[in-house]
């Protein structure tokens, strides 16, 4: 189950998602997906930072989807800027070689979506500070069993 949504403050936006297993004991294959994404979403948020680029966090976030059973399972970028529009640049994609400077801010969120079996995203906002970044999503990003 898989939830996206945000809300505003004074015209600005967030945007969060988290999946959730609905059941209580899911696959191996779930669990391995659920793993990447949530390794992939750590990577892309330890890659932001002053002076990297969009491109960087993108790869950060993605190469080892590449280095797994996961090529086929790629169908999401990885993030895009918030602001005024909850989608609006920078993207998080590759090729984009725009620097991150203090004050950016915008979404990390790797996803993977297997036909037949469903989908896993994991979004967190994260803002530029002077020396690093800080995420403003503080909900856990570990699997969750419900129902």
């Amino acid at each position: 189950l898989l939830f996206d949504f945000g809300t505003s403050h004074k015209g600005y936006h967030c945007d969060i998602t988290r999946t959730f297993y609905v059941g209580q004991s899911p696959s191996d294959e779930v669990r391995a997906i659920y793993e990447a994404v949530r390794l992939g979403n750590e990577r892309g948020r330890a890659a932001a930072k002053p002076g990297a680029t969009c491109h960087d966090v993108h790869e950060a976030a993605q190469a080892h989807f590449h280095e797994g059973p996961f090529i086929d399972d790629l169908k999401h970028r990885t993030g895009h800027g918030l602001g005024l529009d909850v989608h609006e640049p920078p993207s998080i994609i590759p090729g984009n070689y725009d620097t991150l400077t203090p004050g950016m801010l915008f979404t990390i969120e790797p996803g993977l979506y297997r036909d037949g079996l469903g989908g896993v995203r994991i979004e967190d906002d994260i803002w530029i500070t002077p020396t690093a970044h800080e995420s403003l999503t503080t909900y856990p990003r570990d699997l969750r069993c419900i129902g």
